[in-house]
């Protein structure tokens, strides 16, 4: 198999396995009730393991928690990674912010409702700023075929259409910021919780040191 079709099935193997905790996602981040109990969880995430040693996505060495706490997170990691880059750098941001089936996959299971991507408008933001560009693109355009004078007119519209996409990039800034406020006061909150169990810090929360 050449190199190419390795990386190519690589990919395949990590989409499948993320619509693998799509389908669970409900259980395995679900909040603790009668029917979705810590032990369900780590059944469910056993199994998730299981899946991911047989398409290749981790070795036999690793046990459910790996995949729960290490590669999961990498992955999602990775993907917030290029939304955060892509909210500062707008739709053409470079290869960086470009968005792949498996970081459609990882938004898919976070939800837009998550408090990782709250507040993003990752469904809302790119789109309307990408409106705002071309509105004004078209505008340009348009007036470069009118009459000197229907071009004079034309100037406060092409006035509103560029501060409106400025206005969309100031708004993607603040919304980007808001972003890792949100995610360090998650990555707190975990880091809180872990202590309180006494269990293994994630990946996430590891760098995290008291003064």
């Amino acid at each position: 198999m050449s190199k190419s079709l390795k990386k190519e099935q690589k990919s395949i193997n990590k989409e499948n396995f993320l619509r693998k905790i799509l389908e669970n996602r409900n259980i395995l981040f679900g909040t603790f009730s009668p029917t979705v109990t810590k032990e369900i969880k780590k059944t469910l995430w056993r199994e998730i393991r299981d899946y991911a040693v047989e398409i290749g996505v981790v070795t036999n060495d690793k046990d459910y928690s790996y995949v729960r706490d290490t590669t999961w997170p990498n992955m999602k990691s990775r993907t917030m990674l290029k939304v955060d880059n892509a909210s500062r750098t707008g739709m053409n941001g470079g290869s960086s912010s470009k968005l792949d089936n498996i970081d459609q996959l990882v938004l898919q299971i976070l939800g837009k409702d998550s408090p990782v991507i709250h507040g993003l408008g990752v469904e809302e933001t790119f789109p309307v700023e990408k409106l705002a560009q071309a509105e004004v693109e078209d505008e340009l355009y348009n007036s470069s075929s009118q009459s000197p004078q229907a071009s004079n007119s034309s100037r406060p519209k092409k006035r509103a259409l560029v501060q409106k996409s400025e206005d969309s990039k100031s708004l993607n800034e603040l919304k980007r910021k808001k972003l890792s406020l949100e995610i360090r006061k998650l990555q707190l909150e975990v880091w809180n919780i872990e202590n309180l169990f006494n269990v293994k810090h994630c990946l996430d929360t590891s760098d995290i040191q008291l003064n």
